[in-house]
C-alpha cells in the first residue's frame, strides 16, 4: 500500500467455463436461478455472459458494474487498515533512540 490508512478491498469470484459446461451438461435448469450466467474462460482469458442459450463477449467493466444479486457473480468486501509506514517510523525512532543511549556498563558494586 502507498500509504497508511484503511483500505476497502472488493474482490469478484466469477465462475469458469468448466463450471457452465458442468451445469449445462447435468441440469440446465439450475440456470434458471440466475437473471444472467456470466463466466470467465481460462483459455482464452475473456468474460461472457450465457443468456438465454446464446454467449456473448463482455468487457471487463460490465463484470465491475453488475448486480451481482441475481447473478453468478459474487461480491466480496472486506476492509483492512494498513499501518505498515507508521510502523517503519516507529522502528526507526526506536534504533535511534537505543543508539543514543550511553553504553557504558556500570558496576556491580557501584550498587551497595
Amino acid at each position: 500500500m502507498a500509504k497508511d490508512g484503511l483500505y476497502k478491498v472488493r474482490h469478484f469470484i466469477v465462475p469458469t467455463q468448466d463450471w457452465l459446461n458442468y451445469v449445462l451438461d447435468r441440469d440446465v435448469t439450475a440456470l434458471d436461478a440466475y437473471s444472467i450466467v456470466y463466466y470467465f474462460n481460462t483459455v482464452d482469458e475473456k468474460f461472457y455472459k450465457y443468456l438465454n442459450g446464446n454467449i456473448e463477449e463482455v468487457p471487463l467493466e460490465e463484470i465491475l458494474e453488475a448486480n451481482t444479486n441475481d447473478t453468478t457473480l459474487i461480491d466480496s468486501v472486506n476492509y483492512g487498515f494498513e499501518l505498515c509506514h507508521l510502523k517503519d517510523c516507529f522502528f526507526k525512532i526506536c534504533k535511534n533512540l537505543l543508539e543514543n543511549l550511553p553504553c557504558e556498563c556500570i558496576n556491580a558494586k557501584d550498587f551497595k
